[in-house]
């Protein structure tokens, strides 16, 4: 993944022109183990020349993102202008009433950005603009006016407004401006609430009085953007959180011959080391993140007890795991360093059906969610090591399949599941036939 520099980057604040933001550092990210985040570049204006600092898009791979500004257009007119008229066009078609005249002033204005999603540009195909928001920086009054926010009618319903939005938080976040303000009439108010705008708002209205435009038959909304967020990692981190809670409940769990016994509190702990009054904890609750709802992230897991039988039930998984010969004998014994020079280097935990094996004998678990993260974790380390042209990975692949079945079957509950990656080459799956 290339490394992010720090960029000192000239801000445009609506009012003065000289405002800088210094050492922007964005960081570097990965995402799943194996899968780095998608970049893509936000231009942005320095003293001397554009720079292109890299930015964490969670983004599909067929469309990139950019920042418009009029400075762009004064060193490379022809090639910024044009995505700013596909834009203009877009707005037209998405806001007749707005009036083509108005919507080319406020576009093409100095004053004015925009955010734009393009798809990518190839053999056959130009670069098309998707969605985007046109807006204006107050920075010294703390806020943003959004003034467009657009997508084209054939890609609404995919998720493009969303993810606009979320770009439209995380540059924000960028230039530490917290306020989001735009003017909404009924049919837009419905998608500002559902990103956490709210008509009160936070923002004292000494702050934007007389500097953002009203529009007749509109209501004025407006959102906090929370510091340091990055809106487009956001359902992915969450996600990942509440999957990790879920593994320390099971994982700090009692050995079931202990459950059943009750144990004192803990309160004498706090009186003796004078620590009784806790300060509350400077970590955002995720409630209090605008727009969180939208999410649908489910709430943390009710962990069961485990099943009385649950580790007959694993023996009998593994067992019908090791009754494919063709294709389990690599995860069979662990992977030996002399056989593949480097493989504990790169794969830092690694497991086989033997180690597992060998810890359901020695009741090493105390619920069968472990055991399936621990089967989970041998197909994952194989997809990272091996390719899809890899017979190896094939042959995962197909067990992986195998073990689904087997984990519906034992344990049809349990939320924790191996899933698929992508299909392994026609050419590696001819090799485990």
């Amino acid at each position: 993944m290339q490394e992010i520099k720090n960029a000192t980057l000239c801000i445009d604040d609506g009012e003065n022109s000289n405002v800088k933001q210094d050492s922007l550092q964005v960081p570097n990210v990965k995402i799943n183990g194996n899968k780095n985040v998608y970049l893509e570049k936000f231009n942005e204006i320095v003293e001397e020349n554009v720079v292109t600092p890299n930015v964490p898009l969670d983004i599909r791979n067929d469309y990139i993102a950019r920042v418009i500004t009029t400075a762009e257009l004064a060193k490379n007119g022809k090639k910024y202008g044009a995505y700013l008229s596909q834009f203009e066009k877009v707005v037209n078609t998405a806001l007749p009433n707005m009036g083509k005249d108005y919507v080319n002033k406020v576009v093409f204005d100095f004053r004015h950005k925009s955010i734009i999603v393009c798809s990518k540009q190839t053999a056959i195909k130009k670069e098309q603009v998707i969605a985007g928001i046109c807006f204006r920086e107050f920075k010294l009054r703390g806020f943003i006016e959004i003034v467009f926010c657009v997508v084209q009618l054939k890609h609404q319903s995919h998720g493009f407004g969303s993810f606009i939005m979320d770009l439209m938080k995380t540059y924000s976040n960028h230039l530490n401006i917290p306020y989001l303000l735009t003017y909404a009439d009924n049919k837009a108010a419905g998608y500002f609430s559902k990103h956490g705008f709210v008509e009160d708002i936070e923002l004292n209205e000494e702050y934007y009085k007389n500097y953002i435009k009203h529009y007749d038959g509109a209501k004025l909304m407006g959102v906090s953007v929370i510091e340091k967020v990055d809106y487009t990692l956001l359902k992915d981190q969450i996600e990942y959180v509440s999957r990790m809670a879920d593994k320390l409940v099971i994982d700090i769990q009692p050995v079931r011959s202990y459950v059943s016994k009750t144990y004192a509190g803990i309160e004498h702990l706090f009186k003796e080391s004078g620590k009784g009054n806790l300060k509350k904890s400077t970590i955002v609750a995720l409630s209090k993140i605008s727009g969180f709802e939208r999410y649908n992230i489910r709430k943390l897991a009710r962990i069961d007890p485990p099943e009385i039988d649950f580790e007959k039930k694993c023996q009998t998984i593994l067992k019908e795991l090791k009754s494919h010969k063709n294709i389990v004998w690599p995860f069979e014994n662990p992977v030996s360093e002399e056989e593949v020079p480097g493989y504990h280097s790169f794969i830092e935990n690694p497991i086989d059906l033997s180690t597992i094996k060998s810890k359901l004998d020695k009741n090493g678990y105390s619920h069968e969610h472990q055991f399936v993260a621990d089967i989970k974790r041998m197909f994952d380390n194989c997809y990272r090591y091996n390719g899809s042209t890899s017979p190896y990975y094939a042959m995962a692949y197909i067990l992986n399949k195998k073990f689904n079945v087997l984990q519906e079957k034992y344990f049809p509950d349990l939320f924790l599941q191996a899933k698929l990656p992508e299909a392994p080459t026609k050419e590696a799956l001819e090799y485990c036939r």
